[in-house]
């Protein structure tokens, strides 16, 4: 099976890289009509649709990216892109080395080019993630909010992007948008409007549904996102966040009345911001955290209205969590502060791993700074998986090794066995932690791509490898050895050596071969999981339209293959990696209808008797495992039926503006990502099952080196028994009085290896005069098995990378569409 993440070169791929990046729509299409793979990647790393969003130029910030470079002809280019059936979601999202790990919607983002957004956005209806991340957890909305591009901004929020989803550095849109009051509006406005849609189906807020009734009636009734026509002046924002925080302190109805105006007053008044901060740097929510007695309805209130509360402030980089570790809450019954603390973190998901500007968490601060111990439990308590209390701060410490002699007893840990030798020392709570994972937030710890998860070894298999070639050649016995005492005991030691090079060797490789054997094992688990979740949105989505009365869009579309994909009903020549022209017709706008290239309809919605999505999941049937589908069919039914039963409940009172627009756009477009996500699956499996076989083979080459190495220290340790007897004088050989011996052995280990794994080649000694066994030796170790377990941790690490673009989409539909 032909991998679609095969590196292929630009000439090899008809020039399709080379015609994208110069933005030449006849030649890109040519190109596909002669059998280019659109998923292919060229020697560089790059995709044909991220080198027509970029061009050659990306990185240069002199060079405009107006529609002097986005123009008509490049657009055109995406969209042909775009509308390829065999597109993957891995090229449409997946973050590009060559391009900063940006993705192709982040980089249109980055660079400000609004249409090609746009474009993205729409040709590929919703297979292009509006929330996709980049390597750091970036999206595109935190990329525009960040350079205040107000247009992609409000494309990107109209499109159902999140503004409160959190990088790994736990920093928001709403943060990045501080500077620009404009996008800070426009992102607080819909995070308004997402929260309410929530609380009417989750029940998110503790507070009675007055809050809720409040908070809905404040919301213009609108299609659109209205931008502010004015500019907002700072002094007037000022004062309105002194009010702000003037209210929380004294009323929450007074808070509630200046947070939430009345419908009136739309016209001509728009919300205070409030995440907009003070003349210290502070916004509401890190004052609410900070109180004597903190409220949960204060903090419902600032919830509904938009604040973020992983915000941190401008010159600590505290969050509200950190704000409550430092403050003095004695007057407050230790089960109030409980709730408020619980509430913040595990139903308004506050970021309790955030770091402060020292690299401190909320239990470092209350630890060591804590007015009381209750605080510190109380933030422990909240750790269930003590993930964060055993993160290291900037000097690297944990939280237990700066607290308080007094306060180490809430960590319930022997404070003996615990204590390090020295503050500098690496010897902390969890030894097991050491190095810079532990100042990984646990997110990205959990995250990780699977290659890391591979651990480095302490051995530095690469001079091993050549010191054991070395010595097989200069002991061979196809050479004359001298008889002398001295000289066959320096071969009875190089061999003593051999013996234990050779299983160095031999054990780093099978051992690096049984860490890819369970990676993949865990990978093909998490596929299985990844097809269970996409059974589950496919059939909460089907319930959501049924329920709605939308149709979904249709398309005929050329299939690759009927039993791979899920959405066709005919069949094609065109196999995997060279892909033929497609019939599908894909339209501009997601209210316009489907047709083809003559404008002539290729659906009637009215003939339509089974969706796609329904389609999909009859397909997902047919290749999910037998015991899957039993768990899942077992659950899914009442679920649905009783989801489809609170829809029912509430629809009357779904206020008719933006967010039931985008959610209905989204519903009928959700069959084409999961249509395509079900393709992908499928094919990363393929590539699964390719990568074992290529492990496997590397498995064998290891045996057979194995079996090779335990015959030529065999015939050497014969040969030296053959010297010894010898009785004839006037035999001379090759003398090794200059070969060093077992004395250097030990420096093949060391503490850290100077060779990164995966990463380094052996280089190979070349004898001519080498015998067989050396000869194959050196093949396969300097070749056979390095080539083929660096391709297997290649193939590993695009999986990877392809499986968490899969599960995003999936995600992303299920989050844009509330089911």
């Amino acid at each position: 099976m032909t991998s679609v993440y095969l590196p292929t070169l630009s000439a090899e791929n008809f020039g399709l890289q080379f015609l994208a990046l110069t933005g030449d729509d006849e030649g890109v299409q040519d190109a596909i009509d002669s059998g280019a793979n659109v998923n292919a990647i060229d020697a560089s790393g790059r995709t044909a649709l991220m080198c027509a969003v970029a061009g050659k130029h990306w990185s240069d910030i002199s060079v405009a990216h107006d529609e002097s470079f986005m123009t008509p002809s490049r657009l055109k280019v995406v969209d042909i892109l775009l509308r390829r059936p065999e597109v993957s979601l891995s090229t449409l999202n997946a973050p590009q080395h060559a391009f900063n790990d940006a993705t192709p919607l982040g980089m249109a983002a980055w660079l400000n080019m609004p249409e090609a957004v746009r474009l993205l956005l729409k040709s590929s209806l919703d297979s292009v993630a509006v929330d996709g991340t980049d390597m750091y957890g970036s999206t595109p909305l935190m990329y525009a909010a960040r350079d205040g591009n107000l247009d992609i901004v409000n494309s990107l929020l109209q499109h159902g992007a999140r503004p409160d989803l959190r990088a790994l550095n736990n920093r928001s849109a709403i943060q990045y948008a501080l500077s620009h009051p404009k996008v800070l509006y426009l992102c607080e406005i819909m995070l308004r409007r997402h929260r309410l849609h929530e609380w009417k189906f989750s029940k998110t807020l503790a507070e009675p549904d007055d809050l809720f009734q409040r908070a809905a009636s404040s919301l213009p009734q609108s299609q659109t996102l209205d931008i502010p026509p004015q500019p907002i002046e700072p002094g007037s924002l000022a004062t309105a966040t002194d009010t702000i925080i003037e209210c929380l302190r004294s009323d929450p109805q007074d808070l509630c009345s200046t947070l939430f105006a009345s419908p009136s007053t739309h016209a001509s008044f728009f919300p205070p911001l409030v995440n907009n901060r003070d003349r210290n740097g502070w916004s509401p929510i890190h004052h609410c955290a900070s109180a004597v007695e903190p409220s949960v309805l204060v903090l419902d209130i600032l919830y509904c209205a938009g604040a973020d509360v992983g915000s941190f402030t401008e010159h600590e980089h505290y969050t509200a969590l950190h704000c409550f570790a430092f403050s003095d809450h004695a007057k407050c019954p230790s089960e109030t502060l409980y709730q408020y603390v619980y509430h913040l973190v595990h139903d308004l998901r506050a970021p309790l791993s955030a770091r402060d500007k020292q690299g401190n968490t909320c239990i470092h601060i209350a630890a060591e700074h804590g007015q009381s111990i209750e605080v510190l439990s109380i933030l422990l308590k909240c750790d269930t998986l003590h993930r964060v209390q055993d993160l290291c701060n900037a000097k690297g410490l944990t939280a237990w090794e700066v607290a308080k002699p007094q306060y180490r007893v809430a960590f319930g840990k022997d404070t003996k066995s615990c204590r390090p030798e020295s503050s500098l020392s690496t010897n902390t709570l969890r030894p097991a932690h050491h190095s810079i994972e532990s100042y990984l937030e646990p997110g990205s710890m959990a995250n990780k791509n699977y290659i890391s998860r591979i651990a480095i070894s302490d051995i530095d298999v690469v001079a091993a490898a050549a010191r054991l070639i070395d010595n097989l050649r200069i002991s061979s016995p196809s050479i004359y050895h001298d008889t002398d005492i001295r000289h066959t005991k320096h071969l009875e030691s190089i061999v003593v050596e051999m013996d234990q090079l050779h299983r160095i060797v031999i054990d780093y490789f099978q051992a690096r071969i049984q860490q890819v054997s369970d990676v993949l094992k865990e990978m093909e688990g998490d596929a299985q999981d990844v097809t269970v979740l996409l059974e589950s949105v496919a059939h909460s989505v089907n319930a959501k339209l049924h329920d709605r009365g939308l149709q979904p869009w249709t398309h005929t579309r050329m299939s690759e293959d009927s039993e791979i994909t899920c959405v066709s009903d005919r069949l094609s020549n065109s196999s995997r990696g060279l892909k033929t022209k497609s019939s599908l017709s894909i339209p501009r706008t997601l209210n316009s209808t489907m047709s083809d290239s003559n404008g002539s309809s290729t659906a009637n919605t009215e003939k339509v008797t089974i969706s796609t999505t329904s389609r999909l999941v009859a397909w997902i049937k047919r290749k999910t495992s037998a015991n899957t589908l039993a768990k899942v069919s077992s659950s899914s039914p009442t679920v649905v039926k009783k989801d489809v039963r609170t829809l029912t409940d509430r629809r009357e009172s779904d206020p008719g503006d933006i967010m039931r627009t985008s959610i209905d756009s989204t519903l009928r477009t959700s069959g084409f990502p999961l249509s395509t996500a079900g393709r992908d699956l499928e094919s990363l499996r393929e590539s699964i099952t390719s990568t074992r076989e290529l492990l496997q083979s590397a498995t064998r080459s290891i045996s057979r080196a194995d079996r090779i190495l335990k015959r030529a220290l065999k015939a050497r340790r014969t040969m030296i028994k053959n010297l010894q007897k010898e009785d004839d004088l006037f035999i001379r050989g090759t003398s090794l009085s200059t070969k060093s011996s077992l004395a250097s052995i030990a420096s093949i280990s060391t503490i850290a290896s100077r060779i990164s794994t995966g990463n380094a080649s052996f280089s190979g000694i070349l004898a001519e005069s080498d015998d067989e066994e050396t000869r194959a030796i050196r093949r396969l170790l300097l070749r056979k098995i390095d080539a083929r377990h660096n391709g297997v941790l290649d193939e590993i690490e695009k999986i990877d990378r392809w499986l968490l673009v899969i599960k995003d989409v999936i995600q992303g539909v299920k989050r844009r569409t509330y089911v």
